[in-house]
């Protein structure tokens, strides 16, 4: 039974493993990677999400008090307008129903931006409108638009932007 059992060998010396390789390849490998990466700026464009109106209110369509949320849908030929409001019948909203055709390969932005501005004058408590790009749109064209439906140059007109889909 004696030949089966094993017996250390006490000739075994403990060594410590050499760091400093290691550290050095991490000297310079942290640098390395620092300098090759990319830093960017993410900006945001601020809109917000439609919102269903519980409360209906009687509102005279002539009331300085009457809101309307202009629609802005923008198809791959032209684009469609009209308006939605609670407080307003369907007469008082079909007038403000237009379509602006593309013309030579750009939408027509000087007319919708005087359009926007017809609107504010007669609804000067509207502050929202609502974009409904097609998928086909280009993002700079979508962008531009936003931009000429907030502002002009004398006055501000609908700072509260509203991206949505087909309602």
């Amino acid at each position: 039974m004696k030949r089966f059992v094993k017996y250390r060998n006490n000739n075994e010396v403990d060594t410590d493993i050499d760091m400093v390789p290691i550290m050095n390849m991490f000297l310079v490998l942290i640098p390395f990677l620092l300098s090759s990466a990319s830093f960017f700026d993410i900006n945001a464009i601020h809109t917000s999400v439609p919102v269903k109106q519980t409360t209906t209110q009687s509102v005279d369509p002539q009331n300085e008090f009457a809101t309307v949320i202009p629609v802005l849908e923008m198809l791959p030929h032209a684009i469609v307008m009209y308006a939605l409001s609670d407080q307003l019948d369907a007469r008082d909203l079909s007038k403000w129903d237009l379509s602006f055709k593309k013309k030579d390969d750009s939408y027509p932005l000087a007319d919708i931006q005087g359009y926007l501005e017809r609107i504010k004058e007669q609804y000067p408590k509207s502050d929202t409108i609502l974009v409904i790009p097609d998928e086909n749109i280009l993002y700079e064209t979508i962008i531009h638009t936003m931009d000429i439906a907030r502002n002009t140059t004398e006055k501000q007109l609908f700072p509260n932007v509203v991206l949505s889909d087909k309602i």
